[in-house]
């Protein structure tokens, strides 16, 4: 089973290489100091569940400055690994989902995520 979901995750790793998305490819060096940051792989696994969620919902609001949570949306952003939605209920709190060219496997005590160009797995 852990077989299948990893050749999916090659597959799908094979099909965005061979796709060239503006903005939305990037280097394994870049990926590596984009996660660097403990707050940053807060973020993605909050995320790893899929769908969207706000800055809040996500549980880095409380303890921390408005100013240095938006940096990091806004790092990961640019980096193309999250994606940024307007709320329709508060336009005040955008919503943030990891970006859909993510793959994410799953396993029992840790995860991968792919995204193109580079894997890294979470513990």
């Amino acid at each position: 089973m852990q077989k299948q979901v990893l050749d999916d995750v090659a597959a799908r790793r094979r099909n965005q290489q061979n796709k060239s998305v503006e903005g939305s490819t990037f280097y394994a060096n870049k990926l590596f100091l984009m996660v660097n940051d403990p707050m940053r792989r807060r973020i993605i696994r909050a995320l790893v569940n899929g769908g969207w969620k706000t800055a809040l919902e996500l549980g880095v609001g409380p303890g921390s400055r408005r100013h240095t949570v938006l940096k990091h949306f806004t790092v990961l952003s640019q980096a193309g690994i999250l994606v940024r939605q307007e709320n329709p209920k508060d336009a005040r709190q955008p919503l943030y989902a990891l970006s859909p060219t993510a793959a994410v496997c799953k396993a029992e005590n840790s995860f991968t995520v792919d995204f193109g160009r580079g894997m890294i797995r979470f513990s």
